[in-house]
């Protein structure tokens, strides 16, 4: 079943957008002491509540009809915080500035007095875990993402930058995100503005208030994985 893009233009009342931890702590009976042990299944969790009125409600059924319940995916952007607080400079912006002497196969360049390698433009080169590489980003420079951004890393996925970083000379640079990645990001240019992650419904008969021209439709989420 081909995912389903929320509409733009249907913009909920009250929206939840969170990661869903799986660290379990576990305590001892005997002396008191937690050990807390963080898990890899960490997920995306979004509740939203739209006011559904005559035309919305209709289009509401029928998108819970539609996606079978869980069966369906649905793709979903955190409305509240639009775009990325970043600003990054490409490793080819920094190399104008400086005024250098590029070679021939348009990777590297000298200042006149040390050999830079790199070029290019922002662009995720790997990734595992928590953990996802950047290139092309100008030397030294440390605001490429701000905690807090979205990156997408692929398809239906999305994750949170939750750490600064700066870049190496080679203009790479390794930032930290939630959720964990569960497959290689995809490389090349990354998505930061309008970042869509793919989820399934967790009830299929969301509530709603008995004046169906004047209430509220809830539908609860989870990611799908």
């Amino acid at each position: 079943m081909t995912p389903l893009a929320w509409p733009a233009d249907l913009r909920p009342q009250r929206m939840v957008f969170y990661i869903r931890s799986t660290a379990r702590t576990f305590r001892s009976r005997f002396t008191g002491q937690a050990q807390t042990a963080a898990g890899t299944a960490d997920r995306w969790v979004c509740e939203l509540t739209v006011k559904s009125g005559l035309v919305h409600g209709r289009f509401l059924e029928a998108l819970v009809a539609g996606r079978r319940g869980a069966a369906g995916i649905v793709l979903l952007s955190d409305c509240r915080y639009q775009g990325s607080r970043g600003t990054p400079q490409s490793f080819s912006s920094f190399a104008d500035t400086i005024g250098e002497t590029g070679f021939d196969d348009g990777f590297g360049f000298t200042d006149g007095h040390d050999f830079i390698e790199g070029s290019g433009s922002m662009a995720v080169l790997g990734g595992v875990g928590t953990r996802l590489l950047l290139g092309g980003l100008a030397p030294g420079s440390g605001n490429a993402l701000a905690p807090g951004d979205m990156v997408q890393t692929g398809p239906a996925r999305g994750h949170i930058v939750t750490g600064f970083a700066s870049a190496d000379i080679a203009g790479r640079a390794v930032y930290t995100i939630a959720p964990p990645l569960r497959e290689a990001p995809a490389l090349g240019l990354p998505e930061t503005d309008t970042v869509a992650i793919g989820f399934r419904l967790i009830k299929s008969d969301p509530g709603r208030t008995r004046q169906p021209w004047r209430g509220a439709m809830t539908l609860k989420f989870e990611e799908a994985v």
